[in-house]
């Protein structure tokens, strides 16, 4: 009933799917009995919202380990966003992170997620980050709208080593993208917007915690995060 009009009355949403009833030009009719219809309808509208749940908020689902990330509203869907904006000028490299807490130890199969990197003068990534250990370190697939690549990289003792690079995967800026990884054993997968891209055996398989990424001054979206685990 979102939306409706009932004579002079309206039933809708606020950004948390809270009900909200307002009544625009009020006025009592002639015949009593229509009034109660309408703060009934009005009423029945209100009751029927709140029995709807409120949506799973992003913040249950990731941790912020480094990095400004919160949670927006944007066309109706919750999603995460990252703003690296304040890292617009600084020589060092900056990789926020937000670490998923469905899955604490993963070790293959899938994860995906849909961004839409905004801006940036030196970065508009978004990635998918693997195998993280209590020091830190991890594994990250990666895609960066303005060099039209797809990456894997390792981050060791604070530094990130290149691991594999494929050019011609463009992530234009300001439209939604679907980034994959499949892990089988050693076996690395790296998709974008459904097409394989990328493929890596690593030295040894894959323990530890999955999450977001992205770098520097980036300011991406992210949404639809998925993951399943294999059966060990």
């Amino acid at each position: 009933m979102e939306g409706q009009q009932m004579n002079n009355s309206q039933c809708k949403g606020d950004l948390h799917g809270r009900p909200v009833v307002s009544f625009r030009n009020r006025r009592i009719p002639m015949n009593s009995s229509m009034l109660w219809v309408k703060y009934l309808l009005a009423l029945f509208c209100v009751i029927g919202m709140a029995l709807i749940p409120e949506p799973t908020q992003a913040e249950d689902l990731f941790t912020p380990i480094v990095g400004v990330w919160k949670v927006e509203n944007a066309d109706g869907t919750y999603v995460l966003r990252v703003d690296g904006s304040q890292h617009a000028v600084s020589a060092q490299e900056h990789f926020p992170i937000a670490e998923y807490s469905g899955i604490k130890d993963f070790h293959e199969g899938e994860i995906l997620v849909r961004f839409k990197p905004l801006s940036g003068q030196s970065d508009q990534a978004g990635g998918i980050f693997f195998d993280r250990k209590q020091n830190g370190d991890y594994i990250v697939l990666r895609a960066n709208a303005l060099e039209n690549n797809i990456n894997l990289y390792s981050y060791k003792a604070g530094r990130r080593v290149p691991i594999k690079e494929v050019g011609n995967a463009p992530a234009q800026a300001e439209k939604w993208h679907e980034l994959k990884v499949v892990i089988t054993g050693t076996s690395v997968k790296g998709y974008l917007d459904g097409a394989l891209l990328l493929e890596h055996i690593l030295d040894s398989t894959v323990s530890g915690g999955i999450g977001l990424w992205s770098k520097d001054d980036s300011v991406t979206l992210f949404k639809d995060f998925h993951a399943t685990a294999s059966a060990q």
